[in-house]
């Protein structure tokens, strides 16, 4: 008998509730001549880390933070306004004004600060990213009695004023499509070309190398972990290890990630180890949108060796899959010579040769 039970996940829909407000159906609606007065606020954002690092030394919050408060704190003066609070969104590339963290504190304070008539931004193509979210603000602010003024931009008053905001908005959202198209295109012509796209991996470098008299960015094979990895590849091959198991082994041989602002050096986890097994990039190939090309880098390992390792872990997907446990009677007792030479101390990882 055929089993004709549909195992289709229902579709859910959004919801409806809390559109009302937006679409005015609350009996709200946006003011449409004159300023509101009242104290003002100013919300003021960079999309990288860099730009609140630039000139530091200068402005705690960089100088691109800086000159932004600079035009923002002028243009409250015009208005006759006092600035009663300053959010600074730092370094948050999000795309969307509901993915920022700071954006939803600025609207929490204004809903509890009445005395709040005026929320000042440096120019609106930093805030919005497109026309939806500048008129879903637009909306929100409005029916708390709060105008949005860009410190940059003079849009006036009335319907033509909302017009051209509009507009301003669209060719915005253009912009950034247009951008993003430009990048994608040339990060696919980069990767068609063997280039890394982003930072190498673990095993490998980025280096500036003099090519005919310029310096050039390159990828250079990591003298210190690159022996790791390989030795990685040869140990899971053999399918004596687990990755939880290789995993320790490599941490007791000091394998660790590279540092970085957010994180410092630390042993490789299971899961990070399972992606460097699977991936190409160390058999000198890199991967772009789904699309395997030729790298210009080294290649770490030989293709039959990444072969076998893809094999021992489709194999070990399967139920009944067990690690092969080796057990001596100098385990856990025996040190390794070079570990101790470099000056640490770790075990001697012991492995059966492969036949």
């Amino acid at each position: 008998m055929t089993d004709t039970t549909d195992t289709t996940p229902a579709r859910r829909r959004g919801s409806f509730a809390g559109w009302e407000q937006l679409l005015g159906l609350d009996g709200t609606a946006p003011p449409t001549t004159g300023e509101s007065g009242g104290q003002a606020i100013l919300y003021l954002r960079v999309s990288t880390q860099r730009q609140m690092h630039t000139a530091a030394d200068i402005d705690a919050d960089g100088n691109s933070i800086a000159t932004q408060r600079e035009l923002c704190v002028k243009r409250c003066k015009r208005l006759k306004a006092p600035i009663a609070e300053t959010f600074v969104e730092p370094g948050n590339s999000a795309q969307s004004i509901a993915k920022r963290p700071v954006f939803r504190e600025l609207l929490s304070y204004v809903e509890e600060h009445p005395e709040v008539g005026y929320v000042v931004i440096y120019m609106r193509s930093r805030i919005f990213r497109n026309q939806a979210d500048a008129a879903i603000t637009k909306r929100i602010l409005a029916g708390m009695g709060v105008k949005l003024i860009s410190a940059k931009e003079e849009f006036g008053d009335g319907y033509m004023a909302d017009a051209m905001e509009a507009i301003t908005d669209i060719m915005n959202e253009v912009q950034v499509r247009q951008s993003g198209e430009d990048i994608k295109n040339k990060l696919l012509h980069k990767a068609k070309n063997g280039g890394t796209v982003g930072r190498a991996k673990l095993g490998y470098l980025n280096v500036r190398k003099d090519y005919d008299g310029r310096l050039v960015n390159t990828i250079d094979v990591d003298p210190v972990r690159a022996p790791l990895i390989q030795w990685a590849f040869e140990q899971y091959a053999t399918g004596d290890y687990s990755t939880i198991r290789l995993a320790e082994a490599l941490a007791e041989q000091g394998l660790t990630t590279r540092k970085s602002a957010k994180w410092p050096e630390r042993p490789l986890s299971r899961s990070q180890l399972s992606i460097i097994l699977r991936d190409p990039y160390y058999l000198g190939m890199v991967t772009f949108k789904d699309q395997v090309y030729p790298g210009r880098h080294s290649a770490i390992i030989e293709t039959a060796l990444f072969e076998r390792v893809q094999e021992v872990m489709n194999a070990r997907l399967k139920r009944g899959q067990r690690d092969r446990v080796h057990s001596h009677f100098l385990r856990g007792m025996l040190l390794c010579g070079q570990c101790d030479a470099a000056g640490r101390e770790h075990r001697l990882i012991f492995s059966p040769s492969p036949q």
